[in-house]
């Protein structure tokens, strides 16, 4: 497994990626926000340590309701 970390968003790229997706957030905002971007950034590299092994993605959703659900 690749144990590469990536770096820390700094305030400024916080703000870049609010920027990115027409959100305008001032300084102050952006560093409240960095260190909960990069808490979210950790959460999503830990998911790359489940071995998944050979199972395939499922193609379809198929919902059947049973008699007595609601």
């Amino acid at each position: 497994m690749n144990e590469h970390r990536r770096p820390t968003p700094t305030p400024d790229a916080v703000a870049d990626m609010a920027a990115a997706v027409d959100l305008r957030i001032d300084q102050g905002r952006a560093e409240i926000l960095q260190p909960m971007v990069s808490l979210i950034f950790d959460l999503c590299d830990s998911l790359k340590a489940v071995d998944l092994g050979e199972i395939s993605p499922a193609l379809t959703f198929k919902c059947r309701a049973r008699e007595g659900d609601q």
